[in-house]
């Protein structure tokens, strides 16, 4: 691809310093599977890590073999439960812990009776909400 002359970077190490780019050279990188050439413009410095003066120019083959690779990175799409079964899950929970305070014996008759209300309710609230599903949601 290129006529390579090698050039000694400050503080040791070579760097890889072509004479010429032959055209095509996208398509001599997808030819072998590789993702692209990394080039540092010639007006600026040599500079290690990310900077401006470096440019990235992916292979064509390359982006089409990797055009949903970022489906990898991502994570599954969370699922917005119906606010129906929602509701549902929520009152069976209130449900729960209502009839858990009517365990202890010594609990005080009013409590007792007003507790022994709200489950009334509870129950006939998830009732409704029961019949309210669709009939493809019943299980």
């Amino acid at each position: 691809m290129a006529s390579p002359d090698f050039a000694t970077r400050p503080g040791g190490g070579a760097v890889q310093l072509p004479r010429r780019v032959i055209p095509g050279g996208r398509e001599w990188c997808g030819t072998y599977g590789l993702e692209g050439i990394v080039s540092k413009r010639l007006s600026s410095t040599y500079s290690s890590g990310a900077c401006r003066s470096w440019v990235k120019v992916k292979s064509d083959g390359w982006r089409a073999a990797n055009a949903f690779r970022h489906k990898l990175f991502e994570g599954r799409p969370k699922e917005e439960p119906d606010p129906r079964e929602r509701d549902l899950q929520k009152k069976k929970a209130e449900l729960a812990r209502v009839l858990e305070c009517l365990q202890p014996p010594d609990l005080s008759p009013g409590l007792a009776r007003e507790l022994k209300k709200q489950v009334t309710i509870l129950e006939a609230q998830i009732a409704e909400l029961i019949a309210r599903r669709p009939a493809d949601d019943v299980t």
